[in-house]
Formats: structure tokens, sequence, C-alpha cells
């Protein structure tokens, strides 16, 4: 075989190679849904704003105790794989990186001047959504800790944590984690406002069902009213209910903002909101559009009785 003939054989097998790690790799990710290690490793800051909150006594034997279990995998978002304690009484929220760093492969090969400014402009980019991210869960402890049952987080490297947890994916794989070296954010489990609101009128309980309506509004009024600015208001998923009360599911979209106190401000943002909630009412609770809308109109109204004050 001629030296051409060699390289073009070389060529043709590494293609096959690649294609068939292609095809193995997409049911592997799709079985797992995208998690791995490596998806939630990250090399962190050992300094910083974000450093994890000093926990009182009872506080830490409460964080201790819910992860002194095994978690099993339960959903992902745009932000973090989330896994659910034994239990069922906690959950494991870890940071998704793969999408907040460049490709190592990357930095390490030479780049012509203007593709080494956009790398640069991306990693930027990259940077500040982190920090976002970051902040967010810092505001969800500090200023809004009772409305996102938020336990502790851990957003920068640490040695004294000293704490292992056995996490288990979507296949059952094991693995056990030093959480002394992972961005996470434990926060008690809630039931999102969709899967109680199905719940509720299966069981025929629409009046019920109307008061957890309610209920909605007046924490979404309570946040603002706090300085409390959710840039992804989502009355279906992204709030939820622990027993009786509302909590902030989600907590990576928090920011701090006052003129959230200007009542007009808010009362339209979230009437904004809660028209998008309609649509899904409308597909899986129609009995309650009624009262939903009557419960947003009134918030209109409240807004125009205040610019005319």
């Amino acid at each position: 075989m001629c030296l051409r003939s060699q390289y073009l054989f070389k060529i043709v097998m590494f293609l096959l190679a690649c294609g068939m790690f292609g095809g193995l790799k997409y049911p592997c990710h799709k079985f797992t849904e995208g998690f791995s290690l490596f998806r939630i490793t990250h090399p962190l800051e050992s300094e910083g704003p974000f450093a994890p909150p000093e926990l009182t006594g009872k506080e830490k034997e409460l964080l201790l105790q819910s992860l002194s279990q095994p978690f099993h995998y339960l959903s992902h978002g745009g932000q973090a794989y989330v896994f659910i304690s034994q239990d069922e009484q906690y959950v494991l929220k870890f940071v998704k990186f793969q999408r907040l760093r460049i490709a190592p492969w990357i930095q390490k090969i030479p780049l012509p001047k203007t593709l080494l400014t956009k790398q640069l402009i991306k990693a930027q980019k990259k940077a500040r959504i982190l920090n976002k991210m970051y902040q967010s869960y810092d505001n969800a402890y500090r200023v809004f800790k009772e409305e996102t049952a938020i336990l502790y987080h851990h957003l920068q490297l640490t040695k004294d944590l000293k704490k292992s947890v056995v996490l288990f994916d979507k296949l059952g794989y094991r693995y056990d984690i030093d959480l002394d070296q992972y961005a996470f954010v434990v926060q008690k489990k809630g039931i999102p406002t969709d899967k109680l609101i199905k719940l509720l009128i299966q069981e025929g309980k629409v009046e019920e069902a109307c008061l957890k309506l309610d209920q909605l509004i007046e924490f979404v009024l309570a946040a603002a009213k706090k300085g409390v600015d959710d840039q992804d208001i989502k009355f279906k998923a992204n709030l939820g209910f622990i027993d009786n009360r509302v909590i902030q599911l989600d907590m990576g979209s928090l920011r701090i903002n006052h003129q959230q106190q200007d009542r007009a401000i808010y009362l339209q943002k979230i009437h904004q909101a809660g028209i998008k909630f309609c649509g899904w009412l409308e597909k899986n609770a129609p009995q309650l559009v009624e009262h939903f809308v009557q419960s947003l109109e009134q918030l209109q109204k409240d807004s125009v009785d205040l610019d005319q004050a």
C-alpha cells in the first residue's frame, strides 16, 4: 500500500471512529440528560465576594443532616443539574459549567488576532453570566432566604466543609462527590405550581386551587416590595409550594433592585408574567382562568388608581 493510500486509509478510519463515538455519545447524553462530573467541575476561586454563608449551630446541623443521605438525579434547567434527597425533602443543585467556559483545546492553539479577540470577548461574557448567577444565589440567601427555602450555597473553594455526598445519575451510576470542590446550592424541596394545580384539579379542589393562585400573586408582590427583582417570573415552574406557603424554586435570576418598589413598575411586570401563565391554565385548568384573570385585572386597576392618586 502506497503512502498516499495509507494516509487516506487512516483518515477514513479516523472519521469512522468519530462517527461511532458520536453515535454512542448521543444516547448516553440523552439517557443521562447531559449530566457528567466534567460538566459540574470547574476551578473555584478560594476568595471573593461569594464565600459560603456562616451557619449557626442548628443551621449547620440541618445542612449536614440533609447531605447525609444519597441524592438521585431529578432534572436539569439552564443553570443547574438537580438531585433529590432519598427522603425527598431536599434538592441539591450543581452549577452547569459546560456553557460557561472556553474549551481547553482552544486555549492551547495559536489564533489570529481577530479570533483571539473574539474568544476574549466570549470569555468575558461567560464570566459575567457566571457572576450574575452567583450573585443571584447569594441574594437568595441574604435577602430572600425564607422565600426560597435555601439552606446553603457553596460557590467558592473550601477545605473545611469536609463533607462528601453520594449521587446517582439517571442511569443509576454512583458518584462520590467531595463537596469542598464543587459549586452547589442546597434547598428544601417544593412542589412546582403546575404540578400542584393539576393535582388539586384532579381532586376536584377548585376553590383551594384559586386560593393558591391568589397566594402566588401575593408572593410576587411581597418580593417586589423587598426590592427582589425576579428577571424570569414564571408562575408555572419557577414558583412552587412547601406545605401551604409559596417559595421561589428557581433562584438563578434574582436581582436586588429597589426600583421594584415603584408599584406601577412591578405591577406591570407581574401582569405580563400572569398573562403567560393564563395560557397554561387555559389548557390544563380552564376552570381557574376567570378567577386568575380577575386577579390580574385587579392588579391593573390598582396600578391605574395609584397613577391617578
